[in-house]
């Protein structure tokens, strides 16, 4: 995990910022036991009754609707109604894209939910298949790969971003009932502003400003990265992705800040000097120097 601090203030004619905290939360894989199956009874193999739950919060979790706990790093995850999981199924080399479907039945804490799904014609559920879901992130099949967008997001306002997490449940035969937990395989960048000028502040935009070599994945002129569900790896390939639409920034009155967050997929490197950089709605762009604590 790594943690950013910011001590240096942006001045303008017209605003002071406290640039207060840049955390960066990393979220690792969880391990192969983080799936359960509680529930294992023989039946058709048409429908499963599916329960699914978000990464724990003793983990560095994230959450569909981001939230973080005062005087924490960790970003909760929960269920909110709409919510919808893509859903793959995958035997021997065939590989099927089945529905995606809207999770129901919330429990109290919205950690969890359930839904009925029903399993593909070409899927024979009286020899062993595997299930794969995936929430807040493009997906697709390519040369045998069930694969997500890597690319770095935009920076929006954290309880809008959009956070992908994927499950993955291997070898089932004739289940009825099936119990999977969420993963995550990147990170998140959290900055908060505060404004403490007299006047509202208008950001149109914020973004890094790196000076060195970057510490997660981007994209090339040729190829994007992406994530293969299958093999857990990282992959670059010549895929098209839309970019999903950003969420607008919102002005930040006087005396109060706002609570930002960056989707990334790391690369193993340590992060490099860089600045925070935000764009006015007037594209004035304003710079603040970061001490990097580790």
């Amino acid at each position: 995990m790594f943690i950013y601090q910011l001590f240096e203030q942006m001045k303008t004619k017209q605003h002071l910022f406290n640039l207060l905290l840049f955390t960066g939360i990393l979220l690792v894989s969880c391990n192969s036991d983080d799936v359960s199956v509680p529930v294992l009874t023989p039946g058709t193999g048409h429908t499963l009754k599916l329960t699914v739950s978000m990464p724990s919060e003793g983990n560095p979790a994230t959450r569909v609707a981001a939230s973080q706990k005062t005087d924490s790093k960790n970003i909760e995850l929960r269920w909110k109604e709409g919510d919808k999981i893509q859903l793959y199924f995958k035997q021997g080399d065939n590989i099927k894209k089945g529905a995606e479907v809207t999770v129901q039945n919330f429990s109290n804490d919205g950690k969890r939910a359930e839904f009925d799904l029903s399993i593909p014609e070409g899927i024979d559920t009286a020899n062993p298949f595997d299930l794969y879901g995936v929430h807040g992130v493009l997906s697709a099949i390519s040369d045998n790969a069930i694969v997500l967008d890597g690319r770095a997001s935009g920076f929006q306002p954290l309880d809008k971003i959009a956070i992908p997490i994927f499950f993955k449940a291997q070898n089932l035969t004739g289940v009825t009932a099936l119990d999977v937990t969420f993963r995550h395989y990147g990170a998140l960048h959290v900055v908060t502003l505060k404004n403490n000028a007299a006047s509202r502040l208008e950001p149109k935009s914020i973004f890094l400003d790196i000076d060195g070599t970057l510490w997660y994945h981007a994209a090339s002129e040729q190829t994007i990265p992406v994530y293969d569900m299958v093999s857990e790896t990282l992959l670059h390939q010549a895929i098209s992705f839309e970019l999903p639409a950003s969420q607008s920034l919102e002005p930040i009155a006087s005396g109060t800040n706002t609570k930002l967050a960056q989707w990334v997929m790391p690369n193993g490197q340590n992060p490099a000097e860089f600045n925070l950089a935000v764009r006015l709605n007037d594209d004035q762009i304003k710079y603040s120097g970061i001490v990097l604590l580790r």
